[in-house]
């Protein structure tokens, strides 16, 4: 089993944090939103406002699944994809699930400079995006915590201890 999973919230840096990690320990890296995005030919965004969050949310376990088969390789969640179904069982039991933690206020920060597309808070601005980002997040750090790891997303050393963390894990990288 040698896959790591990268789970937080909508802006903590998965993405990014993901492909500089795979880069690092000369693993493969996917963002399992991309793979949707691939297969069905239409964004996200597109998804959501076509075919419904609950359509995309099914579509996005068959993803969580396809990726258990998947070796060497560091995998981006989208920021709900834990939460919904049994998604992070399947996560927790096929690979190292790592939580990239971030306080509120940075990840508003974050989204309302982002240009990238999300479709769960692109109508909302200032406090109603501060006051969604905290609700919502509160909610989901019940089911985030059960990560195999819990880091601080605002570490200037992330991928150095992550990589050292990931190594202990599974003994060595490959």
């Amino acid at each position: 089993m040698s896959r790591v999973y990268l789970i937080g919230f909508m802006g903590a840096g998965k993405t990014s944090v993901g492909k500089r990690l795979a880069r690092k320990m000369r693993w493969s890296f996917v963002d399992t939103d991309n793979i949707i995005e691939k297969e069905l030919g239409i964004t996200v965004q597109e998804v959501f406002d076509q075919l419904g969050e609950e359509w995309f949310r099914e579509y996005e376990q068959k993803v969580i699944i396809k990726t258990t088969s998947f070796q060497n390789t560091v995998i981006s969640t989208g920021g709900g994809t834990p939460c919904f179904y049994n998604n992070m069982d399947i996560i927790i039991n096929n690979g190292l699930c790592i939580y990239l933690r971030m306080p509120p206020k940075e990840i508003v920060s974050r989204i309302s400079q982002s240009q990238k597309k999300r479709p769960l808070v692109d109508n909302l601005r200032g406090i109603e995006l501060e006051k969604y980002v905290e609700k919502i997040l509160a909610k989901r750090e019940a089911v985030y915590s059960k990560a195999h790891i819990i880091a601080d997303a605002l570490n200037p050393n992330l991928i150095l201890s992550l990589e050292q963390q990931i190594k202990r894990y599974f003994g060595t990288i490959k």
